[in-house]
C-alpha cells in the first residue's frame, strides 16, 4: 500500500453520500481507498489521508530502461540526462533564488506558500516558507483524468462553508457594515456562529445571526466596529456530536462603513451638568452638538422641533412628553432651547434620574435622536 494525500478539486455526489463511511470510492476508476488519520508532521494542515492498491514503486533504474528502450539510447546515457537535469536544477535555485522551468512533463517553478496583506508585512517562517510546485502537462492530466479526488479533510469537517454574498443583490462585497450577508455552503445546521476576524490585528467580532433553518445558507448582519481598512476572514462555527467545527468562507471579504444618517447629537451639554445630562433648568440653554451628512440642511421643523420622552415602568407605567420648548435655536453645528417647564401631568419628580429621549426634528423631515439623562436641578 503506498500513502497518498489527496486533494480536493471536485466532489461528486456520489463520492459526498459516501464521505461518512469512510471509505468511498473515487469515481469511475474503480480504485476503493482507506481513510485513515494523518500521524505525520502535516496533519495540522491535512487531518486524513487516503491508502490506494498499488503494484509497486518505479525505481529510477526502472525510468531509464524505459526510456532506453522507447528512443533507442544507452540507459547510462538516460540516467546521465536525468541527473544533469536534477543538478542543473538545483544550481540554477541556487544561484538565481527563483525559476520557471517549462519541461515536456510539465511547469516546475518555486513558490512561495501563502500570501501578504502589506508591502510591509514581516514573513512569517511557519506560513510563508519556499517550495517547488509542479504544474503537470496534458499527458500527465489526461493520465489522471478518470480520477475524481476525494476531499480527505471533509471527514474533519461534516459541512463547508463557501462565500460571501449581499443578502439583497448577491453581489461579492464589498460589505457595509450593518448591512445583511448571505454565507453560502453545505451542512449548515440551526445554532451555527459567525464571526468575523480582522486579518491585520485577529480582533474578533461576532456577528448577529438573521436566518439559519436551512441547510445551504446562513444570514448574518455585519457587526458595528470593524475596521475598513482591513480585510475580514469570515468563519461559521458549529457544535457537531459535543465537537465545535470552524470554518472559514474561500476568501476573506472588504467592509465598508455604516452609512452616516443625515442628522446626528453627537453631545449634550446643559449648564455645569455631566455630558448628556439633562433638568428642568429656568437658566440655563440645553446646548446639542450636531452633524449633519449626505447633504442635509441644519434648519428645525417649525412646530415642535424638540421632543423630550420619559417612559419608564414603575409601579406603573410612567409616561410623559416635554414638547414645548423656548427659545429655540439652530446652527449648522448646534441646537439650543431652553427646557425650563414641566407642563405634563408628571410632577418634577418622576423626571429625576431617568433616561429620557431626546430628538430634534428637522425641515427637510430627518431626525436624531440621543439617550440622556434627566437629573435633579
Amino acid at each position: 500500500m503506498k500513502l497518498i494525500p489527496v486533494v480536493a478539486t471536485r466532489i461528486p455526489d456520489e463520492i459526498q453520500q459516501q464521505i461518512g463511511t469512510g471509505r468511498p470510492l473515487l469515481g469511475s476508476s474503480g480504485i476503493d481507498p482507506t481513510v485513515y488519520e494523518n500521524a505525520t508532521a502535516t496533519a495540522d494542515k491535512v487531518k486524513y489521508l487516503v491508502t490506494l492498491q498499488t503494484r509497486g514503486d518505479v525505481a529510477a533504474e526502472e525510468v531509464a530502461a524505459k526510456a532506453s528502450r522507447v528512443c533507442s539510447v544507452s540507459e547510462t546515457d538516460i540516467r546521465l540526462v536525468i541527473n544533469t537535469f536534477e543538478m542543473l536544477l538545483a544550481d540554477t535555485i541556487s544561484e538565481y533564488g527563483s525559476v520557471k522551468c517549462f519541461t515536456p512533463f510539465g511547469i516546475l517553478e518555486t513558490l512561495v506558500k501563502g500570501s501578504l496583506e502589506d508591502v510591509t508585512d514581516q514573513l512569517d517562517p511557519a506560513e510563508n516558507y519556499l517550495y517547488l510546485n509542479i504544474t503537470p502537462g496534458d499527458a500527465f492530466r489526461k493520465a489522471a483524468a478518470a480520477l475524481a479526488f476525494f476531499n480527505a479533510s471533509e471527514k474533519s469537517a461534516p459541512f463547508k462553508a463557501e462565500k460571501v454574498i449581499q443578502h439583497e443583490t448577491g453581489a461579492e462585497g464589498p460589505f457595509r457594515i450593518g448591512s445583511d450577508v448571505t454565507i453560502t455552503g453545505m451542512g449548515y445546521r440551526p445554532g451555527a456562529a459567525v464571526k468575523f476576524i480582522d486579518t491585520a490585528s485577529g480582533t474578533v467580532a461576532q456577528a448577529t445571526i438573521v436566518e439559519n433553518v436551512q441547510p445551504n445558507y446562513i444570514i448574518a448582519t455585519v457587526p458595528n466596529g470593524l475596521d475598513p481598512d482591513h480585510k475580514q476572514k469570515v468563519v461559521v462555527a458549529q457544535t457537531i456530536e459535543g465537537e465545535v467545527y470552524e470554518l472559514s468562507t474561500n476568501k476573506p471579504i472588504e467592509v465598508l462603513p455604516a452609512p452616516q444618517p443625515d442628522h446626528e447629537i453627537l453631545i449634550v451639554k446643559h449648564g455645569e451638568r455631566a455630558d448628556n445630562e439633562i433638568a428642568f433648568d429656568e437658566t440655563n440653554p440645553v446646548v446639542c452638538t450636531v452633524a449633519h451628512h449626505n447633504g442635509a440642511g441644519y434648519e428645525l421643523k417649525a412646530e415642535k422641533p424638540v421632543k423630550v420622552v420619559l417612559d419608564y415602568e414603575n409601579q406603573r407605567r410612567v409616561y410623559a412628553v416635554l414638547d414645548t420648548q423656548t427659545i429655540v435655536n439652530a446652527t449648522e453645528t448646534t441646537v439650543s432651547f431652553m427646557n425650563d417647564e414641566n407642563d405634563t401631568e408628571e410632577v418634577d419628580g418622576s423626571f429625576w434620574n431617568h433616561d429620557v429621549e431626546l430628538t430634534l426634528y428637522f425641515a427637510d423631515g430627518g431626525s436624531a435622536t440621543k439617550t440622556v439623562r434627566f437629573v435633579q436641578l
